[in-house]
């Protein structure tokens, strides 16, 4: 584990110093110090007690990316003190996504992101305005002024469609984990939801604009893609009673895995990701909380 951190950090910064090189040296100045106020904004946005402060944060966050966005070869900069604003970008690196959350005074959420393109003549940014509280389904094609909003962790590229993995904090008895597609416009503008979710039973075939499921708030769910098994791998969900089926904040992880598998430029439903199971679960080796204990102490000893 530490030689995969250590050759990550050192992968990072290359890809840093890479990308810096391009930037003009009085730019790049410009944008280390709004790094340093919007590192400074973000903790305030994530970890203020208080409301207010959080709101006023996130405005002025908004203020400073606006203006740091606006520098000559901004595009470039990677903004990596900016751990608790998610930034990601397709390998194509024709554009990428800002994208953070706000908790709110009754522990709902509101998102805010913004989509920087790729463009080294002018400046091109589409700020995301957060209308999740009016898209619930899986069917609702939308632009950026209408963003079903979450907090995405992942993004993988298929024929130019972008899938967007996120996370959305739906209400206190229940959390939201999506699968988004966007893709781009013949005028250049983002779209959001496309037709890409091929779910078959015995009788039907339903195609989705993207995928959601809903779970228990507490209930720890994955939804990712696997690029071993080159799927979209998640959990399936049960509810905790026979009598709870139609309360989807009741539903959590039962051990088996669905998923969907990409072909003919579509994702296609697989009810049973792992076929195989065992007798027995497998448990790591058992802890001596004893001879941890003694080993604690005898290091305490020695440190004095």
């Amino acid at each position: 584990m530490m030689y995969r951190s250590i050759l990550f950090v050192l992968l990072l910064s290359l890809s840093f110093r890479t990308y810096a090189d391009e930037i003009d040296p009085a730019n790049l100045e410009l944008l280390r110090r709004y790094e340093d106020t919007l590192s400074t904004l973000q903790d305030s946005i994530v970890l203020s007690v208080e409301p207010v402060v959080r709101q006023q944060a996130c405005f002025s966050f908004i203020r400073v990316l606006v203006q740091a966005l606006k520098v000559d070869q901004s595009f470039n900069y990677p903004f990596v003190a900016l751990k608790r604003i998610t930034i990601i970008s397709p390998d194509d690196r024709k554009f990428r996504m800002f994208n953070w959350g706000l908790k709110l005074f009754n522990d709902s959420y509101r998102y805010y992101g913004a989509i920087q393109m790729n463009n080294k003549k002018e400046l091109k940014v589409f700020p995301l305005f957060d209308y999740n509280y009016k898209i619930k389904n899986k069917d609702t094609i939308s632009n950026h002024e209408k963003w079903p909003g979450a907090i995405y962790y992942k993004m993988i590229e298929r024929n130019r469609y972008y899938y967007l993995f996120g996370w959305d904090g739906n209400n206190l008895r229940s959390n939201i984990k999506i699968i988004d597609v966007l893709h781009f416009n013949k005028k250049g503008e983002p779209v959001f939801g496309a037709p890409k979710f091929v779910v078959t039973d015995k009788k039907n075939v339903y195609i989705y604009n993207r995928y959601i499921i809903e779970y228990k708030e507490d209930a720890v769910v994955t939804l990712n893609y696997d690029t071993d098994l080159k799927l979209i791998v998640f959990d399936h969900l049960a509810p905790q009673s026979s009598t709870s089926k139609d309360y989807r904040f009741t539903y959590v992880p039962d051990g088996t895995y669905e998923g969907f598998k990409y072909r003919k430029r579509q994702w296609h439903y697989v009810s049973q990701v792992f076929t195989s199971t065992m007798k027995q679960p497998v448990f790591p080796k058992p802890v001596d909380f004893e001879k941890e204990q003694e080993q604690f102490k005898n290091t305490i000893k020695k440190n004095k």
